[in-house]
């Protein structure tokens, strides 16, 4: 399993495969549910005494899994096969899951104090005050980055009636796009 990892802050985590790795008490996600395990990654906080088991998106083989920095100061975005969480170390039982699914790709803008996440068809940015903005649907299947840069997101969006790859360019600041398929 490829994990990404990029942090804002400097919180303490440690990526762990089995239960019997954690001396912490486990959590399980969605849900919060005290002692239990399911298939995906599982993230320790032994600052904080715990650890969460996250369970794997099943809309997509190609979700991503990572732990991702958070705008918010003391959070941390979990991935777990295109499912997400937002992960509050000092509370898990203040865990948010995230409705995106299934999330292909992360685009960290510290510039701007936002983590850009992407499905098939839109892109939603989440910040210090939770989601930002979301596009309206700019593909009709599939996303692909070009480039990423400090204010922009150049990519190109999928076109079932052109049958054919659409260029776009997205403002990671305001959600604002030209181009795409739509």
């Amino acid at each position: 399993m490829n994990i990404e990892k990029s942090t804002y802050g400097n919180i303490d985590y440690k990526i762990i495969h089995n239960p019997r790795e954690t001396k912490f008490s486990l959590y399980c996600f969605p849900g919060c549910f005290q002692g239990g395990w399911v298939d995906g990654i599982a993230v320790e906080f032994p600052s904080f005494g715990w650890c969460g088991s996250f369970a794997s998106g099943d809309i997509s083989p190609n979700g991503v899994t990572g732990v991702y920095g958070y705008p918010e100061l003391g959070k941390l975005l979990v991935i777990s096969k295109g499912q997400g969480f937002i992960v509050d170390p000092q509370a898990p039982n203040n865990t948010v899951e995230l409705k995106e699914q299934p999330i292909l790709g992360v685009i960290s803008n510290e510039n701007n104090n936002l983590l850009v996440i992407y499905d098939f068809v839109r892109f939603t940015a989440y910040g210090h005050n939770g989601r930002e903005w979301k596009t309206e649907a700019l593909s009709f299947d599939g996303i692909k980055i070009k480039e990423v840069s400090e204010s922009f997101v150049v990519g190109y969006a999928w076109s079932a009636p052109e049958k054919n790859w659409v260029e776009f360019t997205l403002n990671i600041k305001t959600g604002e796009y030209k181009g795409g398929a739509r």
